[in-house]
């Protein structure tokens, strides 16, 4: 299977709107509150059922975009499917960074993984089956 990836400049803007949007104007104070400004920790993103994966450049980019510090080893790539425990995303770096857009990574990748899954399994489901291929469409 051939995945397509997106230049970041293409969806920076809209996880940098969304990290803003979570955060609003006094940030993640919780965060702020509890950890301090020089701890660090180590993270990963993993499966929690069974399905395939789309967005995760998409959803590390949070990470980068929040704090540039941060290290994001992407351990499973789009297109691939997973099962639950399976490791996603290794980050690594200011724990600040980490908790702050944990979110709105998750969010992104979520949402893009359940796309990806629900076509694949309509994909499954069509096979054998007389569908029409995009050389039969006609357009006028």
């Amino acid at each position: 299977m051939v995945v397509a990836t997106l230049p970041p400049i293409q969806y920076e803007d809209i996880v940098r709107s969304a990290l803003l949007e979570d955060l609003g104007r006094a940030g993640d104070l919780t965060t702020d509150a509890v950890i301090g400004p020089d701890q660090t920790c180590s993270a990963a993103i993993i499966a929690r059922a069974p399905g395939r994966i789309a967005g995760i450049e998409v959803a590390g980019s949070a990470f980068g975009l929040l704090d540039r510090r941060l290290t994001r080893n992407t351990v499973v790539e789009d297109g691939c499917d997973v099962e639950p425990g399976d490791r996603l995303l290794q980050l690594s770096g200011p724990a600040r960074g980490v908790l702050t857009a944990e979110r709105t990574a998750l969010n992104f990748l979520g949402r893009l993984s359940g796309i990806a899954t629900a076509t694949r399994d309509v994909i499954r489901r069509l096979d054998g089956l007389p569908t029409a291929s995009g050389a039969d469409v006609v357009c006028e």
